[in-house]
């Protein structure tokens, strides 16, 4: 027997793994790989057919050459390139779904964040109107106190203007009523008295402007505070308006 022949079946029995066996392989696994990712599934067609095209090539190299059908490592490249194509497929529906959820997603959170700062506006200008009604209310309760401070005030200094005058008509009478002799003491006695009542009449007046003029004083800077209050409310709402 020759031994070429007994050779021969050996050869054909073992079938050595080429390169494109191996590419075949490769490329199938590098495209199932690509074809479960979100970013790169696109790549997962042409490599899942350059793989499915390396393992027909190398089953027709084998057949030919060897006369028997490739080895296993040809196999699993054909059958990871048939898996990543439909993979690659999967991800064109997939990831339309994807953004489409992501935008809807979006478009909620800008909603959401539309009412909230609605909500915060309406909340801070019934905030303002709230604490512009409290000022208003303030300056009016300090303008009818000052008033009727002043009223009473007024009342005050005719009052006393008025025990005055009628002390200077109790003298006068009591001069009137004396006699002759005893006119010169009354004279002096209602100068005195007189001198008093003047000094006590500055006296009052004196305090009563003084009074006055405090609550003028007063009056001011309520209304400087007001006006810097209102001031700083202004730009509040201006700020708030403008982000």
């Amino acid at each position: 027997m020759d031994p070429s022949d007994e050779l021969a079946p050996r050869e054909r029995a073992v079938a050595p793994a080429s390169g494109l066996a191996v590419a075949s392989l490769v490329l199938g696994a590098t495209s199932v790989v690509l074809g479960v990712t979100l970013i790169w599934f696109f790549l997962a067609l042409p490599l899942g057919l350059a793989a499915i095209v390396c393992a027909v090539l190398e089953r027709r190299r084998t057949r030919e050459r060897f006369g028997r059908t490739s080895g296993g490592i040809v196999t699993a490249g054909m059958v990871l390139g048939c898996i990543a194509i439909p993979l690659s497929f999967g991800g064109l529906v997939v990831v339309p779904q994807l953004q489409g959820a992501v935008e809807e997603t979006i478009d909620l959170t800008q909603e959401d964040v539309s009412k909230d700062l609605t909500s915060v506006e309406r909340s801070f200008n019934r905030s303002v109107d709230d604490l512009d009604r409290t000022l208003s209310d303030n300056v009016d309760e300090s303008t009818a106190s000052l008033e009727s401070d002043f009223e009473g005030l007024e009342k005050t200094s005719q009052d006393e203007l008025q025990g005055v005058e009628d002390r200077l008509a109790a003298i006068i009478s009591e001069v009137e009523r004396t006699t002759g002799e005893d006119l010169s003491e009354l004279e002096a006695t209602s100068a005195a008295d007189l001198d008093e009542l003047e000094a006590a009449i500055r006296d009052d007046l004196a305090a009563a402007n003084s009074r006055v003029a405090d609550v003028e004083t007063r009056l001011a800077q309520e209304q400087e505070l007001l006006k810097e209050r209102i001031a700083a409310l202004e730009r509040d709402v201006t700020s708030v308006g403008n982000p």
